[in-house]
């Protein structure tokens, strides 16, 4: 028999992994605006800057992309919240999990 906070616990659960199914597409970096001057002119674009496979990347961005990357970033932060959600439930429900097993264990030993 669970018991209700593992039944809760394991519920929540769920519902963050439908959350993280949801998710629209999502890209991992930072966006900001970097500045060149050039023949007196300085001139501002957007770089996209992320970490992948432990390589640090850069990229420019397009004036017309713009919204669509800054989208997926802002997804992918997002991604990262639930995602350390889930961490946190899990180990919740492992702990529930284990402080039950170890109270019918100290049950079956007293009788």
């Amino acid at each position: 028999m669970q018991t209700k906070k593992i039944i809760q616990l394991e519920s929540r659960i769920r519902e963050t992994k439908q959350e993280i199914m949801d998710l629209p597409p999502m890209r991992p970096g930072h966006l900001s605006t970097q500045y060149r001057t050039r023949d007196k002119n300085r001139q501002a674009y957007p770089q996209l800057s992320y970490t992948f496979r432990k390589k640090g990347h850069t990229e420019y961005i397009r004036a017309d992309d713009l919204e669509r990357i800054s989208l997926e970033v802002e997804s992918y932060k997002a991604f990262k919240e639930i995602v350390e959600r889930l961490y946190a439930l899990s180990i919740e429900l492992s702990k529930a999990k284990s402080s039950k097993y170890r109270k019918k264990t100290k049950a079956s030993k007293e009788k």
